[in-house]
């Protein structure tokens, strides 16, 4: 009895997994990178901890100052990038959330189509 899990074309449904979290890889680094970015002068922008759970990755950071972090989570399911500040080290503020196909798509037409 075969109990792999197979999606409606009938692939396994863990194929294309790994190109999803390769894009949600690059796309928090891309964030990490500009987030880090001054205008002064460019800052490398570091992640302190990153963990991947079931259909969620996360990312903490450093925000603009020494004092502000940042969480960033990938809900791979919903296909959104949630961006969460700590306050107060006790709470998590919603400060962005973003659908991942619009930001590819604006990524895209920023490009030129490519």
């Amino acid at each position: 009895m075969n109990e792999h899990t197979h999606d409606t074309t009938g692939r396994p449904a863990h194929e294309g997994t790994a190109a999803l979290w390769a894009s949600a890889a690059a796309l928090a680094g891309m964030i990490l990178m500009v987030a880090g970015r001054s205008p002064v002068a460019p800052q490398p922008a570091f992640a302190e901890m990153a963990a991947i759970a079931g259909d969620y990755a996360a990312v903490t950071t450093q925000g603009q100052s020494s004092a502000e972090e940042l969480l960033y989570v990938l809900d791979q399911r919903a296909e959104r990038l949630l961006v969460y500040r700590v306050e107060n080290q006790r709470s998590l503020v919603l400060q962005r959330s973003e659908d991942i196909s619009t930001v590819f798509a604006q990524a895209r037409a920023a490009a030129g189509g490519r």
